[in-house]
């Protein structure tokens, strides 16, 4: 029998035969209410159908939830066949490992074997990868697939699951850089990623739209040229500030035919036409 078939088999005989009512540690079971043990106990349970049915998807999320309500080891144990059945071969590991801490002493001597040759599998089966990124500033974010990376693991081997994996590093709201890469089962590999230089970008701003509010000419009234001065006062200032310098050659065109009238003692050539008198 190969290695899937055989894992199945041991994990089902393991979901038949693993008393559902099995006891919790004290203090788990002090610290969870009766009626969160039901639900556990009837998500242990639809697990168990889902696995029997290989349904492996369905049953890990079964037993994830009924683990998370009420923490049994026996309920870790059928979580950690689940977890490699769908791939999770670090989750699985973690899970059996824990299951042997926790257990109680009739649980290790009862699976303890089963669960050894499961991870000697499963330990065979995980594949490791490290990652050397160079250019790297201290505010950068480093993600592994989407979920972010202690920098101390950079230059550590990491153990992930074979596959498809990511690395994405970013600074502030930039990605620089976006890789991905596959491994294959019980693969050890390294990973060398140098971060891009990025030129700083200057912003040039736009030019500021200064509001003009248009100005009218100023308006200028002029006086009716027809207006009758007031009594007494001479009309040529009037006609010569009210319509410019039209009028004042005109007045000074009039001027001078009344200072050459005058020089002729008070006779105008022939010809002539009177002054007009103002």
């Amino acid at each position: 029998m190969d290695r899937p078939l055989a894992t199945a088999a041991l994990l089902l005989a393991l979901l038949v035969f693993a008393p559902a009512g099995a006891p919790a540690h004290a203090q788990d079971a002090a610290e969870t209410s009766p009626s969160m043990q039901r639900t556990a106990r009837s998500l242990y349970e639809d697990g168990v159908r889902a696995a029997r049915a290989r349904r492996w998807p369905e049953a890990r999320g079964a037993f994830e939830r009924s683990y998370a309500l009420y923490p049994r080891p026996i309920t870790l144990m059928n979580l950690a066949g689940a977890q490699r059945q769908t791939g999770r071969l670090v989750a699985a590991s973690e899970s059996y490992r824990r299951f042997l801490r926790d257990a109680s002493e009739r649980e290790r001597r009862d699976y303890g074997a089963a669960i050894e040759s499961a991870l000697g599998g499963i330990d065979a089966q995980i594949a490791h990868a490290t990652l050397r990124i160079e250019g790297l500033d201290p505010g950068d974010r480093v993600q592994l697939d989407g979920e972010a990376l202690d920098p101390r693991a950079l230059g550590t081997e990491i153990a992930l699951d074979p596959g498809e994996h990511r690395v994405v590093i970013a600074r502030t709201e930039q990605t620089l850089l976006d890789h991905p890469f596959t491994l294959r089962e019980g693969e050890r590999t390294e990973v060398a990623l140098e971060v891009p230089r990025v030129v700083a970008r200057v912003v040039v701003p736009e030019p500021a739209v200064v509001a003009q509010t248009a100005v009218a000419p100023p308006v200028t009234t002029e006086p009716d040229l027809h207006t009758e001065p007031p009594s007494g006062d001479d009309p040529t200032p009037w006609i010569v500030v009210g319509v410019g310098a039209g009028v004042v050659a005109i007045g000074v065109a009039i001027l001078v035919g009344v200072l050459v009238a005058e020089g002729n003692g008070g006779e105008l050539p022939q010809g002539s036409e009177p002054p007009i008198r103002l």
